[in-house]
């Protein structure tokens, strides 16, 4: 059953949190994700962040969860929200702030991680896709920075 909780609301928000698996390298430098989001029904949340780490979810998904011993734990995506996710990590962290707004030139919303020049990207609806996908196509050429496609949904 979707609650509030006091030690982890914000204005009608819950915490969703996500289990997530290490590659051979060790990343990504957690085994838990967690992102805010708006309850939907008893078992259903809607997210209201762009994910780090979490893959194939994006802002504005709705989710199920399940409760486990107070918290709530992501089981599937039941709706997309027809946002998209997309990761940058900055090979010369010094431009991680150009390449963020850059990126938001695209109108996209740029999160900025603990870890130094890497940024998650929300993809919007009305977002320029094929402009930001073409720029970093073109940085990544250039050896400037890589991307991953978290999760697209557009």
């Amino acid at each position: 059953m979707v609650k509030k909780r006091t030690a982890e609301q914000h204005e009608g928000m819950v915490k969703v949190y996500f289990r997530l698996e290490r590659d051979e390298e060790g990343f990504p430098p957690a085994d838990v994700e967690s992102l805010w989001a708006e309850p939907v029904d008893a078992s259903h949340c809607r997210l209201d962040n762009v994910p780090f780490f979490a893959r194939e979810v994006a802002n504005r998904d709705v989710v199920e969860v399940r409760e486990e011993e107070g918290s709530l734990w992501f089981v599937r995506v039941t709706e997309e929200g027809g946002h998209g996710t997309i990761r940058v990590i900055a090979y010369d962290k010094a431009r991680t702030d150009d390449i963020r707004q850059t990126i938001r030139g695209f109108g996209c919303s740029v999160e900025k991680s603990h870890i130094d020049g890497y940024l998650s990207v929300d993809v919007r609806p009305d977002s320029k896709k094929r402009e930001l996908l073409d720029y970093l196509a073109r940085e990544h050429a250039a050896d400037r920075l890589d991307y991953d496609e978290g999760c697209k949904n557009w």
